[in-house]
């Protein structure tokens, strides 16, 4: 959905929402496009079997990532994904600068 601007932003604190709103109004993003909310519906009404097997495709990327650290490179941490598909790995342990 990102690439047809459109997202959808939950805040349930009313003045940390009305802080936003008044951040997104200025920053001249607040007008949706068409294709976003074509999106947006068609993702909402038909896209329950994508996602999932998008997770799973993901999940396997992820446990993968981790095997290969774990086996190959021990020394580097890897970190597990939270809320996002990008691995973080902390190569410290190397004293690189």
């Amino acid at each position: 959905m990102a690439g047809l601007q459109y997202s959808d932003v939950l805040i349930p604190d009313a003045d940390l929402r009305k802080r936003f709103a008044d951040e997104f109004d200025r920053s001249g993003y607040s007008q949706l496009n068409m294709f976003g909310l074509a999106g947006a519906r068609a993702a909402y009404l038909y896209g329950e079997p994508w996602l999932d097997a998008l997770l799973k495709y993901l999940e396997g990327n992820r446990d993968y990532i981790a095997s290969f650290i774990a086996e190959k490179l021990p020394r580097v941490k890897f970190t597990p994904c939270e809320g996002t598909y990008l691995a973080w790995l902390d190569f410290r342990e190397f004293g690189l600068s």
